[in-house]
């Protein structure tokens, strides 16, 4: 199971730049409006407008600094430090993944789509097929090992369980996937490096030396 975690972080980076973009949506407009003359009586606006409060708060940040601040905290999401340990016996299975459902799953009109205890494999319905290169990103030896075994195999979904994602994304000239614990879990990778190919309905995990 993968679990959804909101992180505050993120959504703090989802507000400062939607007030960005109001700011500048609202500043264009207002190049556009015409007097269009008094319809009716007017009053005094007793309580200052809310985006000129903000885009007064922006104008007294340094936009250098609100930048800086926004990638560090962007980076700050690709951070993922597992401990996994190093791989220092070559191992290998197979195993075929299934999912049993722990309850009755109904529709939106409340009728029975699948009934509790019905197993899926996941496997008969993959198409295509990938290799999942799981490794430490803080691990010379093992970014080397990566270089090495992408070439051979194609295509390649990396997969780090230390290290920075954009660091190691601009080192390998690749995309580079954050380990979740789940996930490694629920693969049976208990060191890394390790590969994973399927074979038909079954999942082939290699622990392999660097």
């Amino acid at each position: 199971m993968i679990h959804t975690i909101r992180d505050t972080r993120i959504s703090a980076l989802w507000i400062l730049s939607s007030f960005l973009a109001l700011a500048t949506l609202f500043s264009s407009s207002r190049t556009l409006a015409k007097d269009g003359g008094h319809a009716g009586p007017t009053y005094p606006i007793a309580e200052e407008d809310g985006i000129d409060a903000i885009k007064r708060t922006i104008r007294k940040k340094n936009p250098e600094e609100i930048k800086k601040k926004f990638i560090e905290e962007i980076k700050k999401e690709g951070e993922v430090n597992l401990n996994i340990p190093e791989t220092t016996v070559e191992e290998s299975l197979y195993f075929e993944p299934k999912a049993v459902l722990s309850r009755d799953i109904l529709d939106a009109n409340g009728r029975l789509l699948y009934l509790k205890g019905t197993e899926f494999k996941p496997m008969e319905k993959m198409l295509g097929r990938k290799t999942y290169l799981i490794f430490d990103g803080l691990d010379s030896k093992q970014i080397a090992w990566i270089n090495k075994n992408r070439s051979q195999q194609n295509p390649v979904i990396l997969i780090a369980v230390r290290g920075n994602v954009f660091d190691l994304a601009n080192l390998l000239h690749a995309a580079v996937y954050p380990a979740k614990r789940e996930i490694v879990e629920a693969l049976r990778v208990s060191s890394v490096p390790s590969r994973i190919t399927q074979e038909g309905k079954w999942l082939h995990v290699e622990a392999v030396m660097p």
